[in-house]
C-alpha cells in the first residue's frame, strides 16, 4: 500500500486546490488559441484516431436474443467484384517505353507490348487494368533511379492494377540489381488532392491497390550494393537522395500509401535497407498467400518482409532471409500468420519474426494460426520471435530456434504476450463461451485473414448473438470498415454497445470514440468521458489517452492543459508499450503548453504565497502541468490520492462518470 509521506501531501493538496481555481477561472470559457499546442507531430488528437465507435441505443442494456431482427438490418452484403478480363496482352520480354502512355494502346513503337509499356498505359488511365504477362524471363535493363513514372528503373504502379502470370516458375521479373522491381505509390495527382484537403492522420491518402499473381520477383536492389558477394549500405546514393522518400526500401517491392496482394509467387534474393523483400508503409493492407519469400536481406529491418499497418501472410514460407530486426518478417502493426512456415532465417534480433507497435490504433498485435516457427537464429534476443506488441500462438510452434535468450523474447510485459519456447496451444476464448467457440472465433479469424468476408461474418453473428464479447467487437469492426459488407457506423455502434455493457474494456474505449466523433450516433462528449472512463477502470492505457484528449481539445468541456497532463501522465505508466508511447508523446505536448505559457521558469511548489499571489493564471496553469505530470510518476496510479484528484475536478463528486455533468 503507498504511504504518502508529509510533504507530499501538502503538494497533492496544493495542487488540488488549485486545480479547482483554475478550473473555476476558467469554466465556460471557449477554447484559446493561445494555449492549444501547434508544435505538429505524427500523432493526431488523442480521443479521436484510435477510439473506435459507438453503439446503437446510449446507456440502454440490450440483450442479443431480442435485437436479432435490429442486428441484420444493418448487414447489407457488397457485390462480388467480377474477374477481370486483361486489357493488356504483353508480347515481348524486351524493356521499353510506350510510345504515347494514355491511348489505351500498349505500344513501344515497334509494335511490342512490353511489361514496361503496359504499366505506363495502365498509370494513365482511370479505373483498375489487367495486364497478362505470359512465360518468360522480363529483365529490367533501363537503368535510372529515384524516378516514379515508370520511364526508367522499376516498375512504377500508380493506379489499380492487376498483373497475371503464368506460374512462378514461369513468369520471372529480374531487375538486375539496377533497381527494385516494383514501387506502389499514389499518384502525383492524388498527392496533391491529398494535401489541398489538408492532410492528417485523420485524412489518410489512399493510394492504388497491386495484385500480382503467378510470377517470380527477384535481384532487386534498393539502397544497398553489392560487390564480391557483400551487400552494404550505398553510402553515395544515400548522400544525394537521403531526403526522397523511399529510395532504400523494399528490394523487390515497396509499397507507399497503397496496398498489395501477392498470390502463389515468389519473391527472391532481393536487398534494401529495410523491407528485402517487400516494404509496406501505410494503412493499406499486404496480404501474402500460396507464396515463397526466401533469400532476402535487409540491413536494418524485415529481411523478408517489412511492413507497417496490417500484414496477412497465409499458406506461405518465408525462408532464408536475413535482417537487423526480424530476418523474416518485421511488423509494426496488426500481424496475422495463418498455415504457415518461418524458418532458417537470422537476424540481429527476432530471427524469425518481429512485432512492434506503431500507430494509435491499439488493435491486437501478433496472432499466429496454425503454423511453424522454427530453426531460426538471433544474435541476440528472440530466436524465433521477437514481440513488443500483444501476441497470441494459436495450435502453432516455436521451437528450436537459436539465441541468447528463448525462443520468444519480450523486452517488457504487454499485454497478452507470451515468452519461452515449446508448441502452443492457446485458446483465445469468447466472452462465457467454451472451446467450441473459440474454434468458430478462430476459423473466422482466418477467413477475415484471407478476404473471405462473407465467411468470417455469417461465423461471428452467430457468436454475436449467442452473446460472445469478442465476437460482437470484431463484427462491429467489418461493420465499421465496410468489410465485405456496406460499411455502417450504426450497426458498429449497435454491437459495440452490447460487447460494451458486458463490461468489455475495448468496446467501452470504441463506444465512446464513437460519441466522441459523432459516428454512428449523436456526438456526445458527456457519453464519450463515461464510456473512456469505464474503460479507464478497468486499466486500459488507451482510454486514460482519450480522456486527456478531451481536456486537451477542450472538447465538451473548458479546456484544460493541467488535467489533460494529469490523463497523459497516468497512460504514460502501462504494459502496453505502444500506449505508454503515445502518452509520452502527449506528455511531451503538454510540456511544451507550459513552456509557451510561463513567462518565466517557475518552481511553483516551492514559491512563497506572496510570490504565487504575483503569478498570472498562465504562469499557475504552466506550473501545474509540470506538478501534474511529476505527481503521477512519484505516486504510481494505485496511490490512494489519485481517486482523490480524479473527484476533485468533477462536478458531482459522488459520481466518477459524471465529468462533464
Amino acid at each position: 500500500m503507498f504511504k504518502a509521506k508529509p510533504r507530499f501531501i501538502i503538494i497533492v493538496l496544493l495542487l488540488i486546490a488549485v486545480l479547482a481555481l483554475v478550473a473555476g477561472c476558467s469554466n465556460g470559457s471557449s477554447k484559446s488559441s493561445e494555449t492549444t499546442d501547434s508544435s505538429g507531430g505524427d500523432s493526431s488528437s488523442p480521443g479521436s484516431a484510435g477510439s473506435g465507435t459507438d453503439q446503437d441505443n446510449p446507456g440502454e442494456s440490450t440483450s442479443p436474443a431480442s435485437s436479432l431482427t435490429l442486428a441484420e438490418q444493418y448487414i447489407v452484403f457488397s457485390a462480388p467484384t467480377p474477374a477481370l478480363t486483361p486489357r493488356f496482352h504483353v508480347n515481348s520480354t524486351n524493356d521499353t517505353v510506350d510510345a504515347n502512355p494514355g491511348d489505351a494502346v500498349c505500344d513501344d513503337g515497334a509494335g511490342n507490348c512490353t511489361l514496361r509499356a503496359a504499366i505506363m498505359e495502365a498509370n494513365a488511365l482511370t479505373g483498375t487494368d489487367a495486364i497478362a504477362l505470359p512465360a518468360g524471363i522480363y529483365s529490367i535493363t533501363i537503368s535510372g533511379v529515384d524516378e516514379d513514372a515508370s520511364r526508367t528503373g522499376d516498375f512504377d504502379i500508380t493506379d489499380e492494377l492487376v498483373i497475371l502470370g503464368s506460374g512462378m516458375d514461369a513468369t520471372i521479373i529480374d531487375a538486375g540489381g539496377l533497381d527494385r522491381v516494383f514501387h506502389v505509390l499514389p499518384s502525383t495527382a492524388v498527392y496533391e488532392a491529398w494535401r489541398q484537403q489538408g492532410s492528417s492522420l485523420d485524412n489518410p491518402i489512399v493510394g492504388p491497390r497491386l495484385e500480382i499473381s503467378g510470377v517470380t520477383i527477384r535481384n532487386g536492389l534498393a539502397g544497398v550494393t553489392v560487390r564480391n558477394g557483400i551487400v552494404s549500405k550505398d553510402r553515395e546514393r544515400e548522400r544525394r537522395n537521403g531526403g526522397i522518400p523511399d529510395w532504400s526500401r523494399g528490394g523487390g517491392i515497396a509499397v507507399r500509401d497503397s496496398a498489395l496482394t501477392l498470390t502463389d509467387s515468389a519473391v527472391t534474393g532481393n536487398a534494401a535497407t529495410h523491407g528485402g523483400g517487400i516494404w509496406k508503409r501505410s494503412s493499406g493492407k499486404l496480404a501474402i498467400s500460396h507464396s515463397a519469400i526466401s533469400g532476402n536481406f535487409a540491413s536494418d529491418d524485415g529481411g523478408g518482409v517489412s511492413a507497417t499497418g496490417t500484414l496477412t501472410l497465409s499458406d506461405s514460407t518465408i525462408t532464408e532471409n536475413s535482417g537487423g530486426n526480424g530476418g523474416g518478417i518485421y511488423s509494426s502493426g496488426e500481424f496475422t500468420l495463418l498455415d504457415s512456415t518461418v524458418s532458417g532465417n537470422t537476424a540481429k534480433d527476432g530471427g524469425g519474426v518481429y512485432l512492434i507497435w506503431f500507430g494509435s490504433l491499439n488493435a491486437h498485435g501478433g496472432t499466429i494460426y496454425d503454423s511453424t516457427v522454427e530453426g531460426n537464429t538471433a544474435r541476440f534476443e528472440g530466436g524465433g520471435i521477437w514481440s513488443a506488441a500483444s501476441l497470441t500462438l494459436i495450435d502453432s510452434s516455436v521451437k528450436e530456434n537459436a539465441a541468447a535468450t528463448d525462443d520468444i523474447y519480450v523486452p517488457r510485459r504487454c499485454n497478452n504476450c507470451t515468452a519461452g519456447s515449446g508448441s502452443f496451444d492457446e485458446i483465445v476464448t469468447a466472452s462465457g463461451g467454451d472451446a467450441a467457440s473459440a474454434e468458430t472465433l478462430k476459423q473466422a479469424a482466418k477467413a477475415y485473414a484471407t478476404g473471405e468476408y462473407r465467411k468470417a461474418l455469417d461465423l461471428r453473428l452467430a457468436l454475436a448473438q449467442e452473446g460472445s464479447g469478442e465476437a460482437q467487437i470484431r463484427l462491429g469492426w467489418m461493420l465499421y470498415g465496410g468489410d465485405g459488407v456496406d460499411q455502417s457506423f450504426e450497426g458498429a455502434a449497435h454491437w459495440w454497445e452490447i460487447a460494451a455493457v458486458q463490461g468489455l474494456a475495448e468496446a467501452q474505449n470504441l463506444l465512446g470514440g464513437l460519441y466522441n466523433l459523432g459516428k454512428g450516433v449523436t456526438q456526445d462528449y458527456q457519453k464519450a468521458a463515461e464510456w473512456y472512463h469505464q474503460a479507464a477502470s478497468q486499466g486500459l492505457q488507451w482510454a486514460e489517452i482519450n480522456i486527456g484528449g478531451l481536456w486537451f481539445n477542450g472538447d465538451g468541456v473548458a479546456q484544460n492543459h493541467v488535467m489533460a497532463a494529469y490523463w497523459f501522465a497516468k497512460a504514460e505508466i502501462g504494459d502496453d508499450r505502444e500506449a505508454s508511447d503515445q502518452a509520452s508523446h502527449w506528455v511531451l505536448r503538454s510540456k511544451r503548453v507550459a513552456e509557451r505559457l510561463q513567462s518565466r521558469p517557475i518552481d511553483y511548489l516551492n514559491m512563497a504565497p506572496e510570490e504565487r499571489e504575483k503569478l498570472s493564471h498562465d504562469d499557475i496553469t504552466a506550473g501545474l502541468i509540470g506538478v501534474a505530470i511529476a505527481s503521477v510518476v512519484w505516486a504510481g496510479v494505485q496511490s490512494d490520492w489519485v481517486i482523490i484528484l480524479d473527484r476533485s475536478v468533477l462536478k458531482n463528486n459522488t459520481n466518477e462518470m459524471s465529468v462533464f455533468a
